[in-house]
């Protein structure tokens, strides 16, 4: 009775607060937010110690030769302490013990290891670890677990390079919000889908259904960023000298604190499941939630969101035609009148692949597979540090908005990535082993490096090439900017990532060598971020700022807050 109390009193407030347009927009984040940890949870049943994936692998060699000793045989769950018992530490490679890595191998050359593997085998019949280096779906040349969603990641992420311009020429020819309805359905119907997790290769389906979501769901953001260029700035109180770009970093940063908001409240829910139920159910339970909650309450925020109106004609063409033409047309467009928006694409290729997005996607595949091994929760835990504060840093962000330049922002973001990428390559190289000193401080560069690299990145990168390109033009060159950055997300977390994984004998070196040549993208960013004239690129949009006085000039600068960048 005092809930239902509760939320009637409630109700008035929440309803007020979306009946004004910055907090509408804001309200997506809070929406799509179980998109975004819905993927993470659901594939840490998919490739984890207790994933779905691991038990379908096979046994193989690794790439330097080094045979299971049962290839072609079903992998199988590893008695670590049954095979110590039986002289299993002759089996650790001098690398490892020099390094102080518990890693063991297969190789018959090392003193003792020949004996004690069939000694074991023969105790048990124990054929290769299903989370270790021998094990690979298909056996020997085959794919690590780790590496198969990635994979899949940088095919959707290429498919979504050729449908992006249909998307933004649809908006842009039709107007209105049917196609973003399409788009949020599929996305949510299929993230329940991808619920279907199973051994004996079921979890294709929900594999398939997932694959679906990380295109549509991305599809998506196309009509949802084009509700930027609509923010209005303040002109009292103490965002009086606001300009047009502060204003809609401001509103970005709003969505990105609701989006973390309600990622933290699945994950609370999530970590319920995990101590209520047995792998793989919770995973399932919390896509099915997931699912639920993105297509109940991004349905109910397009429908509070005002239509925009179309914003150019076809003139008769087709739709493909009318998309995939004018889009070299557009690129070209882009470097002759607007050379400072494309010469922000061309950061954004390069960035991409080693920040946001791509941190995300090697996330769980290092953590769970790479050096640190970490289990369940301790992966969870990672997860709640990062959304937890998220949260403050995104509200850090809105502050440094109005203070900084997009330039000094950006720059801060890839000093902040690349410090922890750094500390993860050469500090954080051993087991984390349970709940001490390692994992602690592995937390807390996740708080205090990982947490605002990827909530600022995310608030940012639109809104610095928004005010590059014409009012006019935000729905058509949305389509581009979707479709350059999903090609730059192409070739780190997945060629790239995968082949580390993949070639090296030992999957954890895979995995810490995939995850320091991130730092080679950002330092490869920074000049062409530095080349990027932000002030003559708002100037040559046209992107005009109301101040104080009531007058409009045809720069974002004020005398309160300078943005040249």
């Amino acid at each position: 009775m005092r809930l239902l109390l509760l939320s009637h009193l409630l109700a008035p407030s929440s309803a007020a607060c979306l009946a004004t347009f910055e907090w509408q927009y804001a309200f997506t984040g809070f929406a799509s937010g179980a998109d975004a940890i819905g993927g993470l949870i659901w594939s840490l049943y998919l490739i984890g110690a207790d994933g779905v994936i691991p038990p379908d692998q096979q046994c193989g060699a690794t790439s330097d030769g080094v045979s299971s000793g049962a290839d072609g045989a079903a992998c199988m769950t590893f008695n670590e302490t049954g095979f110590l018992l039986h002289n299993g530490s002759t089996c650790i490679p001098p690398d490892a013990l020099s390094a102080g890595v518990t890693r063991y191998t297969h190789d018959r050359s090392l003193p003792g290891c020949s004996a004690a593997l069939d000694s074991f085998r023969s105790a048990t019949g124990f054929t290769c670890d299903c989370n270790g280096d021998y094990a690979f779906l298909g056996g020997t040349g085959g794919m690590r677990a780790a590496t198969v969603w990635t994979s899949l990641q940088s095919l959707g992420n290429a498919l979504i390079c050729v449908l992006g311009p249909l998307v933004g020429s649809v908006i842009d020819y039709q107007g209105g919000k049917k196609l973003w309805w399409i788009l949020a359905l599929v996305s949510g119907v299929g993230l329940a889908g991808s619920s279907v997790l199973g051994t004996g290769y079921v979890w294709v389906v929900g594999i398939t259904f997932a694959f679906i979501v990380l295109i549509t769901s991305e599809l998506t953001t196309i009509p949802r960023t084009a509700y930027l260029d609509d923010v209005e700035t303040h002109l009292s109180g103490w965002r009086k000298d606001e300009t047009t770009s502060q204003a809609i970093a401001r509103v970005a940063g709003y969505r990105q604190i609701m989006s973390y908001f309600s990622q933290f409240l699945l994950v609370i829910v999530a970590l319920a499941a995990i101590f209520a139920l047995s792998a793989p159910l919770p995973g399932i339970l919390m896509t099915l939630i997931c699912g639920v909650w993105y297509l109940v309450l991004y349905s109910y925020i397009i429908h509070k969101l005002h239509a925009r109106p179309a914003k150019r004609e076809r003139n008769g063409k087709g739709l493909i035609a009318a998309s995939f033409g004018p889009l070299l047309r557009d690129i070209r467009c882009l470097f002759s009148n607007h050379p400072e928006a494309a010469k922000y694409l061309l950061f954004l290729v390069v960035a991409q692949n080693g920040l946001g997005t791509t941190v995300l996607n090697v996330a769980n595949p290092y953590l769970l597979e790479g050096p640190p091994k970490a289990d369940t929760i301790q992966v969870f835990s990672v997860f709640l540090v990062t959304l937890l504060l998220g949260m403050p840093w995104t509200y850090a962000y809105c502050k440094l908005s109005a203070r900084l330049s997009f330039r000094a922002i950006l720059l801060i973001i890839i000093a902040l990535v690349s410090t922890a990428i750094l500390l993860m390559g050469f500090v954080f190289t051993s087991e984390f082993e349970g709940y001490g000193a390692t994992y602690l401080g592995f937390l807390a560069v996740v708080g205090i490096l990982i947490a605002p690299g990827l909530t600022w990145w995310y608030s940012i990168y639109w809104p610095a090439f928004m005010v590059l390109i014409p009012e006019a033009q935000v729905n058509q060159y949305a389509g581009v900017f979707t479709t350059v950055r999903t090609f730059g997300l192409i070739w780190h977390s997945g060629p790239i990532y995968a082949a580390f994984v993949n070639s090296m004998p030992s999957a954890a070196t895979g995995h810490r060598l995939g995850v320091l040549t991130m730092l080679f993208w950002n330092v490869l960013a920074v000049p062409l971020l530095l080349w990027v004239d932000f002030d003559k690129g708002r100037k040559e949009a046209g992107r005009t700022v109301a101040t104080k006085d009531g007058k409009v000039t045809t720069t974002e600068v004020t005398t309160a807050q300078p943005q040249a960048a």
